[in-house]
């Protein structure tokens, strides 16, 4: 990193004010001259001035500013604590400072710099470490080391595996059927090992494949050439990354899938990948190349995150120089760190890999990244702290919404992940559904329409695997995964994949015709309520606002069912944003509105409703109270509460099967002569 020392002399008023400010940690930041100047920049560029240099180097248009944005320009800069706060020992607290940033509001249009920090006196409450200018570097090294080493002695929960086993690290775990020894490393070669029992504590690797075949793989023919020794120089640069860190860091043994699976062996696979969530349980340090799209993309991506530092005057209470520091200008968006936002979170296989990872560390563009057990931090800030206590629902939901090379691995990539709740819970899995609140699971809502061409036939049309694309389940949406007060139904996981339903069977006719809450509704809404407060305020008469509403509402729902409709849309709205909802009636079709469809295809048409959950209205009525966007709710309701129900067509596999064909909500009870509704005993297939 190119360093340049200046003082006083070399700062503008504005950059001036602004170090004082950082020295100070004030937030007392002069900024109001800036609101009639109307320029590029943060403020008036200068020439000479150091700061200026660095914020207008890369691109003066880059943070060019409105007069609007000016109005906005916040009093003064946000200081960042530094993440390693107690070596990582306690979550919070106010640290030495690690980043700072000066921003306008951080509206649509909010725009910031954020500087790093750092100084080499260690009186001043500022991290003395300078930006690591590489994740292949001995400071890197060191930094990973460190946060290992307060993980492993002060993190009591690391030890621990989703599973519930305590992991002896001093000896190690029973190692994985082969791994790669790389204690050989310095001579250029790895070698594969069978582990026959053997103890040790080693590294995991989490990548993307990419496109295409990998350049060096374990099959039966190179087995034998890959356990007496692989060139280093021959692997992909992942694969050269991953080694090298797992030696730096002291642990001789390092797994990889593609070199520590026979990958043209249908039976190992198949074993090796059933134990595949022991592996990333068990690892030491599962190693995730975040940011490579393939297997030759390196776990080493850091850009040039901070190109260039300038020293600065640092002020003590009297406003004499009594030390410096140094601020350098981060150059890429904070998301280029997070994991969240590089390409081997959206595969589907890593998922399972992340969320059994007891801890890990993970390369971004932007920069290096920790995630445990007990928290997750950058390089220089906090990212959060979390209990780690993942729900089912979750984990489906963003399972769902990563990508497959192969839609046959649905329920493949996810079997690991699936066989830890299985323990956790105490209970059977079957084709993607675990044997326990079988209707929650079975009410899953499938965003957009299925497509025929990724559709898993030998898959039940219960199951949420069957079909592709994203998910969400509806017992998460409005009742917050509360059980309601009544139900008159039984769902048993049948041996041969079908689920016997007992329970109330209604009919039904869903329309071509489509239900959506669009803009329009909310700003009605939004503006009712700013009348109400009007008129309680004596700023506005009621004819007033009879006129307002009846000229700015538009069509107002008169009819219960439209408005229990309308409801509804309303509130699945912002979870589903897009989503279209059919119309359903009863089988007479004079019949009024009884609830609305999502599909899992279009033009169902006629079709079966299979009662699972009930919501009580109050329930409804208490959350949409919640809700920013108020909607009024019927003081006479036409039933006690909403219905779930299975959406079902008959099959002809014999009399009494049914396959799914989607969700509805329907707001009539079963007992009610628009639905029909018998009791019956049924299967799901």
């Amino acid at each position: 990193m190119d360093k340049t020392a200046c003082s006083e002399a070399h700062l503008c008023a504005y950059c001036l004010a602004f170090v004082k400010a950082i020295s100070s940690r004030s937030r007392s930041f002069p900024a109001t001259a800036l609101s009639e100047y109307k320029g590029p920049g943060l403020w008036p560029p200068s020439a000479t001035c150091h700061i200026c240099k660095m914020i207008n180097s890369a691109n003066p248009e880059e943070f060019a500013l409105t007069s609007e944005d000016h109005e906005m320009f916040e009093s003064g800069p946000t200081f960042i604590s530094h993440s390693h706060r107690n070596d990582m020992v306690a979550y919070g607290g106010q640290g030495p400072l690690s980043k700072v940033e000066i921003c306008t509001n951080r509206g649509t249009n909010g725009l910031s710099v954020t500087f790093a920090i750092w100084c080499d006196d260690d009186t001043l409450d500022i991290v003395q470490d300078p930006p690591l200018p590489s994740d292949n570097c001995p400071e890197a090294f060191a930094l990973v080391t460190k946060w290992l080493r307060t993980c492993r002695f002060h993190h009591r929960r690391c030890l621990k595996t989703r599973s519930g086993l305590i992991i002896d690290e001093i000896h190690g775990p029973k190692l994985p059927t082969r791994v790669l020894d790389v204690s050989k490393r310095d001579e250029g070669v790895v070698s594969l090992i069978e582990s026959n029992g053997l103890k040790g504590n080693f590294c995991a690797l989490s990548y993307c494949w990419g496109k295409g075949p990998q350049s060096v793989v374990t099959t039966r023919e190179t087995i034998a050439d890959h356990c007496a020794g692989i060139e280093i120089g021959l692997l992909p640069q992942t694969f050269k990354d991953a080694i090298q860190l797992t030696s730096e860091i002291g642990i001789n043994y390092l797994w990889i899938d593609s070199l520590c699976i026979i990958q043209d062996d249908d039976g190992d696979w198949e074993k090796e990948a059933a134990d595949m969530a022991n592996v990333y349980q068990h690892a030491f340090l599962v190693i995730a190349a975040d940011g490579a799209s393939h297997s030759n993309g390196g776990c080493f991506v850091r850009r040039d995150v901070y190109p260039s530092g300038v020293e600065l005057p640092f002020y003590d209470a009297s406003g004499q120089i009594c030390s410096s520091f140094w601020l350098s200008r981060q150059m890429e968006e904070d998301s280029d760190e997070y994991p969240e936002s590089g390409p081997l979170q959206q595969r589907a296989w890593a998922l399972q890999e992340t969320y059994l990872a007891r801890r890990s560390v993970h390369f971004m563009p932007g920069g290096m990244s920790w995630s445990c057990q007990c928290m997750s931090l950058g390089e220089r800030t906090w990212m959060h702290q979390d209990t780690f206590q993942y729900d089912w629902y979750d984990v489906l939901g963003n399972y769902s919404r990563c990508k497959l090379t192969y839609k046959k691995d649905r329920l493949s990539a996810i079997k690991g992940l699936a066989r830890v709740f299985e323990e956790e819970k105490g209970v059977g899995y079957h084709m993607g559904i675990l044997d326990v609140d079988i209707e929650e699971q079975l009410l899953w809502i499938l965003e957009g329409f299925a497509s025929p061409s990724d559709t898993l036939d030998d898959v039940p049309s219960w199951s949420w695997a069957s079909q592709g694309g994203p998910k969400s389940f509806a017992i998460r949406i409005v009742a917050g995964g509360q059980r309601a007060s009544e139900t008159t139904m039984n769902l048993v996981m049948e041996p041969n994949e079908v689920i016997r339903f007992t329970g109330n069977l209604g009919k039904c006719d869903i329309h071509e015709d489509f239900l959506t809450f669009d803009d329009s509704d909310r700003e009605a809404s939004e503006e009712e309520d700013r009348e109400a407060s009007e008129e309680e305020d004596g700023e506005a008469s009621e004819e007033e606002d009879g006129e307002a509403s009846e000229e700015e509402d538009g069509e107002v729902l008169e009819d219960p069912h439209e408005l229990y409709a309308s409801l509804l849309a309303w509130f699945l709205d912002d979870f589903c944003e897009g989503h279209e909802y059919q119309i359903m009636y009863g089988e007479d079709p004079t019949s009024q509105p009884i609830g609305f469809a999502v599909t899992d295809e279009p033009y169902v048409g006629s079709c079966y409703t299979a009662f699972l959950w009930e919501i009580e209205w109050d329930t409804i009525s208490a959350l949409s109270n919640e809700r920013p966007h108020k909607f009024p709710s019927p003081s006479n309701h036409p039933s006690r509460r909403v219905h779930w129900v299975l959406l079902l067509t008959p099959t002809s596999e014999h009399e009494n099967a049914f396959r799914r064909v989607g969700v509805g909500a329907v707001w009539r009870d079963p007992e009610h002569d628009a639905m029909a509704a018998q009791k019956v005993t049924i299967d799901l297939v």
